[in-house]
């Protein structure tokens, strides 16, 4: 199989977040591979996921615009479009409520 990325990929297992629907909808996932084009990420299901979105990786400041490339199961390949300005992330944070185990969102299959 040709290889058609710009460049290289890069291992790793961080923590992340989807953000859609102006940043008011979030579902967690794991970065697997990454690179400063796209990444490769695990979800436990799909299903609610926009083709276009945002992605707030752990310990970065600044969040990716991403598009939906390729998918299966639980894996998914984004292309990275542009990263947000970081007054936007900031502004992002600050706003967003606090979250409690009784407003996280099930992931599970059936929303058990």
């Amino acid at each position: 199989m040709e290889e058609r990325r710009r460049s290289p990929r890069t291992r790793t297992l961080r923590g992340a977040k989807i953000l859609f629907n102006d940043k008011r909808c979030v579902i967690d996932c794991i970065v697997r591979n990454i690179s400063p084009e796209g990444a490769c990420l695990q979800v436990e299901s799909q299903a609610g996921i926009p083709k276009l979105f945002d992605l707030m990786i752990e310990g970065e400041t600044v969040a990716r615009a991403c598009e939906l490339r390729w998918q299966s199961t639980q894996r998914m390949g984004v292309s990275c479009t542009a990263a947000l300005r970081a007054d936007d992330t900031e502004r992002m944070t600050e706003s967003a409520p606090p979250r409690t185990d009784s407003a996280k969102i099930s992931l599970r299959r059936g929303g058990r």
